[in-house]
C-alpha cells in the first residue's frame, strides 16, 4: 500500500510473470507533440524518471509525486483503531501519552518554541523578507534540520533488564536517541552519543553546538511535564575528556604575511585586491570587519540604528547581543559611508550575497583561500599582539566576545608581544578571576546614539 497522488502520465497497473502470477507495475503514456509513449516499469521511481525525461526534451516541466494525504490518514485511523483494541495497542498508547519520547519533545520545542520565535519570517513569502529575514530564517532551517538529524543518531541502551541480563549479561543495543524517554537519557546515554558522533568524523566544536541545542530541548522540555520538574539534565554529567578524542579542530590563527618573501599574502596586497572592486560596498564591508572583527553576518546586516559614539550595539548575533567598541580607524571608515535616504541598512546585500560575491572577486586575484572567517582571524590576532596575551578581558570587550576563557585558549598559540599585563590589573583590583575583573571594569555609561 502506498499513500501518494501518481502524477498524468503514469498508472499503477498489473503485469503477468511468465509463471501467469501478477505483479505491479506503472504505465508511463505520452501522446503529445509528436512524441507517443506507452511502457510499463516495475517501479513508481523508474517511470516518474522515464517520462521527466521524456518531458525534459520537450522543455515541459517536472513532474513529482505528492503525498495522498486524505488516503495517509484513513490508513492512520484504521490503524488506531485497530491496535486499540488490542492489550498491545492499549499499552502502546498509554506509553505514548504518559512517557512521551526524546523525539516527541524536539517536536514540540520546534512547533511551540522555534516556530513563535521565528513566526515573522515563517508566515510570509520569501520574495517578502529582507536580508537580515532570509538570514533567520536560514538559522531556523538549520536548526530545525540539526534536530531532526540528532534524533536519528543511534546510541547505546544501558537498560537493563532481568531476562537479558540472566541471558546475556548486559544489554547494550543501540537505537535512536530520539526513542528514548527523557528519563531514560542519562549521563551514559550522552557518553554514547558523543562517542557516536565522533564516530562519525564530527570535530569537538560541532559536537558542542549539537549538544547545546540538546541542551535547550531538555530544559524546554522541563516546563511541558509537571513530572519533570525533578529532571537532572544528563548533558551537565557526561564525559568532557571524550571530546579530546574528535578529529582536532583546524587552526584557528591565521595571520597576513609580514612581507611578500614569505610567500603568503600580505594585509597590504589582499587590501589592493579588494579595492578593486567595482562595488564599493563591498570594499567597506570587508575593511569593517577587518578594523572591528566582527563576523560577516554582523556587518552585513549591519543598521545605522546600532551605531554609537564609541561603540556598535549587535542584537542578532551568533551568540547573545553584545556591544562592539570602535577604534578611531573603525569611526572614520564608518563616517566615509554614504547614508541611503530612508534605509536604516549600511548595505544592500544579503550575507549569501556578499559571500558569493567576496569569492569570486577574490578567486580572480588567485586569493580564493582567504574566507571572511579568515579576516575575522587576523583581526582577532591583530588585536592580541598590539594589547598583549595578558589581556583577555580588554580583547574580549573591545571585540565583544563573551566566552574570555575560550578567547585564552585560543591566544596561548598566538605570537604576541605584552605592552601591559592583564596580571598587573588583577592584583590592583584584588580579583582573582578575569571574568570578575571584567564586570566591574567595563561598568561603564554608554552614551546615547546621535
Amino acid at each position: 500500500m502506498h499513500f501518494y497522488k501518481l502524477p498524468r502520465g503514469i498508472q499503477e497497473t498489473t503485469r503477468s510473470n511468465k509463471d501467469g502470477s501478477q505483479v505491479l507495475a506503472y504505465r508511463v503514456q505520452m501522446n503529445r507533440k509528436g512524441v507517443k509513449l506507452d511502457k510499463l516499469f516495475p517501479s513508481v521511481r523508474e517511470a516518474l524518471d522515464f517520462l521527466n525525461d521524456e518531458r525534459k526534451k520537450l522543455k515541459l516541466k517536472k513532474l513529482v509525486i505528492e503525498q495522498d494525504e486524505e488516503k495517509l490518514k484513513a490508513f492512520k485511523l484504521k490503524s488506531y483503531d485497530n491496535l486499540s483494541n488490542t492489550p498491545e495497542g492499549k499499552e502502546f498508547v498509554n506509553q505514548y501519552i504518559n512517557r512521551p519520547t526524546f523525539d516527541r519533545y524536539i517536536q514540540k520545542y520546534i512547533n511551540e518554541f522555534l516556530k513563535i520565535k521565528y513566526r515573522n519570517v515563517l508566515n510570509r513569502k520569501l520574495s517578502e523578507l529582507t536580508a537580515e529575514e532570509k538570514h533567520k530564517l536560514k538559522n531556523y532551517t538549520n536548526k530545525v534540520n540539526k534536530l531532526e538529524r540528532m534524533a536519528k543518531i543511534k546510541v547505546q541502551d544501558f537498560d537493563l533488564g532481568v531476562l537479558e541480563i540472566a541471558m546475556k549479561g548486559f544489554n547494550s543495543r543501540q537505537k535512536e536517541i530520539g526513542s528514548f524517554t527523557l528519563e531514560e537519557i542519562t549521563a551514559s546515554t550522552i557518553n554514547s552519543y558523543v562517542k557516536s558522533r565522533i564516530q562519525d568524523n564530527l570535530r569537538a566544536s560541532s559536537i558542542r553546538t549539537e549538544l547545546v541545542l540538546m541542551n535547550s530541548v531538555l530544559e524546554y522540555s522541563k516546563h511541558l511535564n509537571s513530572d519533570l520538574k525533578d529532571f537532572k539534565n544528563p548533558i551537565k554529567d557526561f564525559d568532557k575528556k571524550l571530546y579530546s578524542l574528535a578529529i582536532p579542530a583546524k587552526s584557528k590563527f591565521f595571520r597576513f604575511a609580514d612581507s611578500e618573501e614569505e610567500n603568503k599574502t600580505t594585509k597590504k596586497a589582499f587590501l589592493e585586491a579588494v579595492e578593486k572592486s567595482k562595488n564599493p560596498e563591498l570594499v567597506f564591508i570587508v575593511k569593517l570587519m577587518m578594523l572591528t572583527a566582527m563576523r560577516r553576518a554582523e556587518v552585513v546586516l549591519l543598521k545605522w540604528s546600532q551605531i554609537y559614539d564609541n561603540f556598535l550595539q549587535l542584537t542578532d548575533t551568533k551568540t547573545n547581543p553584545r556591544p562592539v567598541y570602535l577604534t578611531a580607524d573603525a569611526k572614520e571608515l564608518i563616517k566615509s559611508i554614504p547614508r541611503k535616504e530612508g534605509q536604516d541598512r549600511l548595505f544592500s546585500y544579503t550575507v549569501g550575497g556578499f559571500e558569493a560575491s567576496l569569492r569570486y572577486h577574490l578567486n580572480k586575484f588567485g586569493l580564493k583561500d582567504i574566507t571572511a572567517h579568515k579576516l575575522r582571524k587576523n583581526s582577532i590576532s591583530e588585536f592580541v599582539e598590539v594589547i598583549g596575551a595578558d589581556n583577555s578581558l580588554l580583547i574580549s570587550e573591545i571585540l565583544g566576545i563573551r566566552d574570555i576563557a575560550g578567547l585564552e585558549r585560543e591566544i596561548k598559540t598566538m605570537p604576541t608581544s605584552s605592552l601591559s599585563t592583564q596580571t598587573e590589573v588583577l592584583k590592583s583590583v584584588g580579583h582573582t578571576t578575569s571574568a570578575v575583573t571584567k564586570k566591574h571594569y567595563f561598568s561603564l555609561n554608554l552614551k546615547k546614539p546621535k
